[in-house]
């Protein structure tokens, strides 16, 4: 993927990022804003990447059709795409050694 697809974010995307207790997000024309304290973070880099080849595959469009509706239908963690995404993220922190789900993660403990 081209290093420029990554950005920090700034202004209403990094408030969005903020308020929705996240760190990084990928939009269907190929960019992903991350917040900068996790902005050279490999994981979340491999996490968005899966992302942005979904959009390639998808289409932008049905891509972003389908996330939305998935996201509706399923919440956030059974949503095909993020299962997708956390799968192979969890490969490659499992390559390195790691265990357990990633320190920026949304998901409540306990889960």
């Amino acid at each position: 993927m081209p290093q420029r697809a990554f950005v920090v974010a700034r202004g209403p995307v990094r408030w969005f990022l903020l308020a929705s207790r996240t760190v990084g997000i990928t939009m269907p024309w190929g960019r992903v804003y991350i917040l900068e304290p996790w902005f050279n973070d490999r994981l979340l880099r491999i996490h968005e990447i899966v992302h942005l080849r979904q959009i390639q595959r998808e289409g932008s469009v049905r891509f972003s059709c389908r996330y939305m509706w998935w996201l509706v239908r399923f919440g956030y963690w059974a949503n095909p795409y993020e299962v997708e995404a956390y799968r192979i993220e969890a490969a490659a922190r499992a390559r390195r050694g790691e265990t357990g789900m990633p320190r920026r993660s949304k998901r409540p403990a306990g889960l």
